[in-house]
């Protein structure tokens, strides 16, 4: 007779599983701290030089160049998860930085949209409700006291709903806020599966006056206006 083969303990091949499994995560924690240490210094970098943070808000807003007036606070992606654009009718000072607004700004976020958040977005610009969860999520806070027109403009290649409330908005964060108009889009691109969405602020025109009498001419609530500064972006090319 042969001599009986030992056969190795299966729990050899889990202890050698497990310490691969081990490597693995220190590899992937490893390479996800380097890959975070070289965005942070990134960012730094480009929040530092007024230059490459346009040439990045330009990129993230898919722009040939920042609508006339209109200067970068803040140009953020992280990958698989968000997007953020920032822009302030403040030039940048002498250290490069921008502090807050003066009478306009723009902010623009693309993020992931899950369950029903999409249909909440929709009902939202619908006027079906005046809640969305997606937007509670954002770093934006919106006081919509007062609505004064809604819209839905159709353009080649998108979509975009507007909806422009009075109120107050400021981000998270800072203590600065606008008083005003505020008028908020989202850009539905074919076939997308991320959000794109955009909130545009500025003064109201004409305060006193009920939202039917009030002339809304010129202002960020003026649907003309709308579609004329949204296509300064191709935010669906991206």
């Amino acid at each position: 007779m042969e001599p009986e083969q030992k056969r190795t303990s299966p729990w050899v091949f889990v202890g050698i599983g497990c310490v691969l499994a081990v490597f693995l995560v220190i590899f992937a924690i490893g390479g996800l701290a380097f890959w975070g240490f070289r965005q942070v210094r990134q960012f730094q970098e480009t929040m530092e030089n007024p230059v490459a943070r346009t040439e990045r808000a330009e990129e993230l807003l898919g722009a040939e160049q920042l609508p006339e007036g209109y200067h970068a606070v803040v140009a953020l992606s992280i990958p698989f998860l968000m997007e953020t654009v920032v822009l302030s009718d403040r030039a940048p000072g002498e250290n490069g930085q921008i502090d807050g607004f003066d009478r306009r700004g723009f902010i623009y976020f693309k993020t992931l949209a899950v369950g029903a958040q999409e249909q909440e977005l929709r009902d939202f610009f619908a006027g079906r409700t005046e809640d969305s969860q997606l937007l509670d999520q954002t770093s934006v806070r919106v006081n919509a006291e007062e609505v004064v027109g809604r819209g839905t403009l159709e353009e080649t290649g998108r979509t975009i709903h507007w909806a422009s409330y009075r109120g107050e908005i400021n981000t998270r964060g800072s203590r600065e806020s606008a008083e005003g108009l505020s008028t908020m889009v989202m850009f539905e691109c074919p076939g997308a599966e991320r959000v794109r969405m955009g909130i545009w602020f500025g003064p109201d025109p004409d305060p006193a006056a009920s939202p039917a009498d009030a002339d809304f001419s010129g202002s960020v609530a003026d649907e003309v206006e709308i579609q004329r500064f949204m296509r300064n972006f191709d935010v669906c090319s991206r």
